[in-house]
């Protein structure tokens, strides 16, 4: 048996059992093992789900009330987009007053038409819209300091 043969029937092995691609195992709390915690991934859909009625972006009705909205773009399963979240969780209670957020997801189909009217192909994307529903800063894909964001939601 050689070595060429030992590496290509594992390579094989690898490609078909998935290696590596299932989903993420949710750690379980300090209570105990009948309480599990959720993963970063179920946390992001929570969030996306009570931000917004069904997950939409702002309607007209939504639009012009005093405030902007900050929407942000991201792939639930992606550790840049994970990241992100975790920044704007951080400072949600800074720029709440300020705007109303908007997790828009990869994986929910009704979204798909919002990432094409904004023009959005590269997470995670962060876009500021004014009062009147218009962008007014699109930032580029990637992660985005809390510094800046703070700064152009409160110029906004």
């Amino acid at each position: 048996m050689s070595w060429k043969w030992v590496i290509t029937v594992m390579t094989f092995y690898c490609f078909i059992s998935g290696c590596g691609q299932g989903k993420p195992q949710a750690k379980v709390d300090q209570k105990g093992p009948s309480s599990v915690a959720p993963s970063g991934e179920e946390q992001i859909r929570e969030k996306n789900l009570s931000n917004s009625a069904k997950g939409d972006l702002p309607d007209q009705q939504e639009v012009g009330k005093g405030k902007g909205s900050l929407l942000f773009f991201l792939n639930p399963r992606g550790g840049p987009c994970k990241r992100q979240g975790k920044i704007l969780a951080d400072i949600t209670s800074e720029i709440e007053e300020y705007v109303l957020i908007y997790h828009v997801a990869t994986d929910d189909p009704r979204a798909r038409s919002d990432f094409y009217k904004y023009g959005v192909r590269g997470l995670p994307a962060i876009i500021l819209l004014n009062s009147d529903g218009d962008v007014a800063r699109r930032f580029t894909p990637g992660i985005q300091d809390s510094k800046v964001l703070l700064e152009a939601v409160k110029n906004l």
